[in-house]
Parts: structure tokens; sequence; C-alpha cells
């Protein structure tokens, strides 16, 4: 479902994100050797993937352009990415929930038009779900069983995540609370901030080595990023945002998720599960989900520009939690 249709343009490029962003990877050179790409509203680490995959498959394309073969590439990279969520996500709630909830939340997260439409596009928006996802489901290991390397990998999923947009600094709120529950658990705050240490420091490096020109260009960098946060504060303030003006804010993002992401029944399902997960005695570590699931919401429903995209990582957890209230639906007859 993932790779087939990928050239559902005819080569005439039609998504303006893909055009910046090719633009982008075409910019960047192994010989001579030139690694900014001189863009910055999305992070690097996607570009210099696809940069890598399309010279690699130079031999096999050599006439057509890096521009080109960019777009094309950064759709089959984007269709890999999405197996692999799909895949995760079917460990994450094998491991919560037991055999069946981890098939059907993978099973609906495999068919689930906003996911399945994403996947199609040399965008960023598929990379950042998986590695939150991943960022998440190794939070989960390193709290259960706390270890230095547990946590370096924690740190390593959450700043390729950042490297890949930086909306994904709210990752820091579950890493955060995963901290603090080593700390108590081992009644010891000397634990937490070992893990904290290491997780923090794993992070930073993996960012500056996934986007080194946050630092090196930081002058541009932060402006670019500035850029975006302005933008999706005030509709309006670009041509091709002014259909959001007066959108209601956190009922738009759930209708279009209901309506046309998710579809009515697993749209409905999804959240049915998450409020019914919020007022059961849900397990401590799980609450790491939770808590990140409804602060990502908020914030984005707090924009005033409501691309649906914006919403994809949460779309994962969504699946995960409606297979859950099906699942209990199935057995139990009511979901409460």
């Amino acid at each position: 479902l993932r790779l087939h249709g990928l050239g559902w343009d005819q080569g005439h490029h039609f998504h303006p994100d893909e055009r910046r962003i090719a633009e982008a990877v075409a910019t960047i050179s192994f010989s001579p050797l030139q690694l900014d790409p001189k863009f910055y509203a999305y992070g690097s680490f996607p570009f210099y993937l696809t940069r890598l995959t399309v010279a690699a498959l130079r031999p096999l394309a050599p006439h057509t352009s890096t521009y080109d073969l960019a777009i094309q590439v950064g759709r089959g990279l984007g269709a890999v990415w999405g197996v692999a969520t799909v895949v995760l996500l079917g460990f994450l709630g094998r491991r919560l929930y037991g055999d069946t909830v981890g098939l059907l939340a993978a099973g609906l997260l495999a068919v689930t038009v906003t996911h399945l439409q994403n996947c199609h596009f040399a965008t960023n928006d598929v990379p950042l779900t998986f590695l939150v996802l991943a960022t998440l489901r190794l939070v989960l290991a390193a709290v259960e069983q706390p270890s230095p390397w547990r946590w370096a990998m924690v740190g390593i999923a959450a700043g390729l995540a950042v490297a890949t947009k930086v909306s994904a600094l709210t990752l820091g709120l579950p890493v955060g609370l995963g901290v603090l529950l080593v700390a108590h658990r081992a009644g010891s705050l000397a634990a937490g901030l070992h893990a904290g240490v290491v997780a923090a420091g794993a992070a930073a490096v993996a960012f500056l080595l996934a986007q080194p020109y946050a630092l090196l260009a930081w002058a541009r960098f932060s402006a670019d990023v500035l850029e975006q946060s302005r933008m999706v504060r005030q509709a309006g303030l670009y041509p091709y945002t002014h259909q959001y003006s007066g959108a209601p804010r956190l009922l738009y993002e759930v209708r279009e998720l209901v309506l046309w992401g998710m579809g009515p029944l697993a749209g409905v399902a999804g959240f049915a599960g998450l409020l019914q997960r919020l007022r059961r005695r849900t397990p401590g570590p799980e609450w790491l989900l939770l808590a990140w699931a409804l602060v990502f919401l908020v914030i984005n429903a707090s924009f005033e520009i409501k691309y649906p995209r914006y919403l994809l990582p949460l779309v994962p957890l969504l699946c995960l939690w409606g297979a859950w209230a099906l699942h209990r639906l199935a057995h139990t007859r009511r979901w409460g």
C-alpha cells in the first residue's frame, strides 16, 4: 500500500514541500564536500539519508537529475519509514496490551488514510512519526530496566527526532518524566540524574551529528525556525494559510482526524480509547505516552495553522488506544 502509486503526480512535482526539500537535498554534495542544506524549516537528518541513498542509486539512473531523484528516493524512503512505524506499533501494542491488540493496532495504522497518504510524500512527517514512536518505546524500556545504554538509546532517538523536525522537542516531557520515575523507583536522586545526563548527552550528540548546521549556521537556523513558529501562530501571514483563519481550536483537529484522517470508525475508537485510558488506573509508565499525547495535541491545537499532517505523530497512539478499546468492547460489550 505504501509503495504503490509513488508516482502519483506523473513527475510534475505538485507537492510544494517536496520541491523545496529536493532543492535542499540537491544542494548537499559529497564531492566536493558541501553538507549545508541552507534550509532549516525542516530538520536535515532525512535530507542526509536521502542524499546518501541518491548517491548509492546514481549508477542506476545516470541521466536523472539529483533534484528529480531526490523526490523519487524520498518517496521510497517515506514508504519504508511508514512500514517500520506499523511494525513498531505492533510490538508496542503487544508489549502493553497483548498480541491481539498489538496486531489490531498495526492493522489499523496500516490502512489509516492520513498515514498512507503522507507515506507517498518525500517530506519529514513520516520519519518524524517513526522516531517519536521509537523514542516513546525506548523510554518505556529504559524505565522498566534502567541502564546507561538504554538511556543512551532514548537520547539518540530523541536527538534524531529533533533533527527531523523541531516539534519533536515535546519528547522532553516523557523523557523527563521517565527520569523522575526511575529516581522514584530507585529511591535515589542520583540514579535519576545519571539517567537524565546520559539521555541528554546522547540526544545532543545525535542532534549535532544529524543537523550540524544548527550550530554552524545558527543565525540562519534560528531565523528559519522562528519564521515557522510565527507562521503557525498567525493564519493569513502567508497566502497559503488563509484557509485557516477563524478555524475552531481543538475541535477542528479532532474533526479532521475523525472524518478524514483516520475515518469515523477508527477515529472515534481512537479518541474513545484515549479518554478511557485517562480515567482508568493506568500503570505509571503508560502515563509517559498519555502525557506526551495530550501535550502534543494541545500545543498543535493552539496553532492557528492546522495542517492535518502536524498531528501525524499522534496517529499511531490513537490507533493503539483504538485497538485496545475495540478489543475491550468485543469482550465486555461496553466501552468503559
